[in-house]
């Protein structure tokens, strides 16, 4: 049998720098495996640093998929999402997904895959979901106990639609054949001057 190991890709820079250097913003702009969004279809992300967590907000097209049911939650990711994925020097990373009818869930890994904790409803603060015909938004305050030690990594992807009609959006390529997210090796380094406590 043979395993197939993927060639190291060149660091891709996604992130822009406010003048402050306390804020990223970044875009969810490329079709699974990597064909460029128009604008309009690209998700638009900003994360700040606040002394008790960490501020995020998303901008992303409506596509009107159906809501999930409260059972559904856990399984979040087959639905309409936005999804936050931060890394840690460590390999730890937690993975925070958006509804566009204000669900979310928050999960915390050790390991590609490995799941170490799913969050309590109420461990993400502050979240406020909006939608309009076409568009929506959502943005939360993180708690740092949900910050990975050490972040130095972030990557956001979104999911829409059903069946054979189902998109895959991701912030930078990641490898494989089929979409996996859950390679927090391939997340973008955060900007240097970015210091994300």
């Amino acid at each position: 049998m043979t395993t197939r190991v993927n060639p190291p890709r060149p660091e891709m820079q996604i992130f822009e720098l406010d003048e402050a250097k306390d804020a990223v913003t970044f875009r969810t702009s490329l079709r699974w495996p990597e064909r460029a969004l128009s604008d309009e279809h690209a998700h638009r992300w900003l994360l700040r640093r606040q002394d008790d967590g960490l501020f995020g907000r998303v901008e992303a097209p409506y596509h009107g998929d159906p809501a999930p049911s409260d059972r559904e939650v856990t399984c979040l990711w087959e639905f309409e999402v936005a999804e936050l994925f931060l890394g840690g020097a460590d390999g730890r990373y937690t993975e925070l997904e958006l509804s566009p009818h204000g669900l979310h869930l928050l999960l915390a890994f050790s390991a590609p895959r490995v799941r170490s904790t799913a969050a309590p409803e109420e461990a993400l603060q502050e979240l406020v979901t909006a939608r309009s015909q076409d568009r929506w938004s959502a943005h939360f305050l993180l708690p740092w106990a949900w910050v990975p030690l050490d972040w130095d990594r972030a990557c956001s992807f979104g999911l829409h639609g059903r069946g054979e009609q189902r998109q895959y959006l991701l912030a930078a390529p990641m490898p494989g054949e089929h979409p996996d997210f859950h390679q927090p090796a391939y997340f973008p380094r955060l900007p240097c001057a970015f210091d994300p406590r």
